[in-house]
């Protein structure tokens, strides 16, 4: 009897032990990964923290570089037309150009300090909106190009919620770029606008210079110029424009279009 007792007691003590063990296993097995996940979080918290704190103080820097350079800029900009002036005669032809590259690289200095001034006000979020009505802000924008070398048909009606002045500021830029890039003899720039449910999306089409396919996905990110040494500018204005259209909660892209100029395509949420 005992000998019975003894086999069946064995097989059971044998299954405890196993479960006993798979239990073991598995609470191990958890509180490694319980271990892991808590590392990993509070990794990603300190990343986090540190990605904030690089955030902001980039924005202060742009902020605070593009603010202070401007004085320094405006003397030099002085001195150099007062030594143009009192000794421009006794100047030679070669001197006369040394001072008009020294002029131009002023002014295109100004020009990248004051889009950069811009772009750090742009990208500071939890900026004041208000109801707009977009067919009335466009006519007031369309008026400021009137010119017998450019047309713009607009045919956008939607009230939205945005910042006033940054939505001016997105179209003046695509407008003024439909307008800059182009060679036609009249630049043409349609504005439409489609229905999306909760976002609007407007479509801005030229008919200029076009951008090729491989240039396409680059031409947002900042001081990015295509045709620099052709065209003036400093490289910010489409990155400012995805910063206006980010801060209205969408996203903005850009096509080619049967014309062979470029279309412009950004979503933004609709004042519902």
């Amino acid at each position: 009897r005992d000998d019975e007792d003894r086999g069946s007691f064995f097989p059971f003590v044998q299954a405890s032990f196993a479960v006993v063990l798979a239990v073991v296993v598995i609470s191990s097995l958890l509180f490694y990964f319980f271990l892991q996940s808590y590392t990993r979080a509070n990794d990603l918290k300190q990343s986090y923290a540190d990605l904030s704190f690089m955030n902001s103080f980039l924005k202060k820097f742009i902020y605070a570089s593009s603010h202070d350079l401007k004085q320094p800029l405006v003397n030099i900009d002085n001195f150099q037309n007062l030594l143009r002036n009192k000794y421009g005669d006794s100047i030679d032809a070669a001197g006369q150009k040394y001072f008009d590259i020294i002029g131009s690289s002023i002014g295109h200095m100004h020009l990248i300090l004051e889009d950069l001034l811009l772009y750090s006000k742009i990208i500071r979020r939890g900026k004041k909106k208000e109801v707009i009505d977009l067919k009335l802000a466009l006519q007031e924008i369309v008026a400021s190009y009137l010119s017998t070398d450019v047309q713009i048909q607009c045919t956008v009606e939607a009230i939205i919620v945005g910042n006033r002045s940054e939505i001016r500021r997105l179209f003046d830029n695509l407008i003024s770029n439909a307008i800059k890039f182009n060679e036609r003899e009249v630049a043409m720039v349609n504005i439409t606008a489609e229905d999306k449910g909760a976002l609007l999306q407007i479509r801005v089409s030229d008919n200029g210079i076009g951008i090729e396919e491989v240039h396409l996905p680059i031409v947002f990110q900042e001081f990015q110029q295509v045709n620099k040494y052709k065209y003036e500018g400093t490289g910010l204005g489409l990155s400012i424009c995805k910063e206006i259209v980010r801060n209205h909660g969408g996203t903005i892209w850009a096509e080619r279009n049967k014309q062979g100029g470029t279309d412009f395509i950004f979503q933004i949420r609709k004042g519902d």
